[in-house]
């Protein structure tokens, strides 16, 4: 199991994002904790996403549809 962390404007997300999704996509996701940290124009998403280690195929048991783990 492996964690890795996300710092994620409110007001500028899209790279961020990205790279979130990217992480979503291929891995198991074992748990996500998020929380708001609110600083005006500098607040963001504060996110700590634990997975698996090893990466998941398109179609592997565990995926839905839209090729993300539930």
């Amino acid at each position: 199991m492996k964690y890795r962390f996300f710092h994620i404007p409110v007001l500028d997300p899209e790279a961020q994002t990205e790279e979130l999704n990217r992480l979503l996509g291929r891995h198991r996701i074992l748990s996500v904790d998020r929380h708001l940290v609110a600083d005006g124009w500098n607040s963001y998403w504060a996110l700590s996403v634990c997975y698996a280690d090893t990466e998941t195929a398109p179609g592997a048991p565990g995926e839905t549809a839209s090729g993300r783990n539930p």
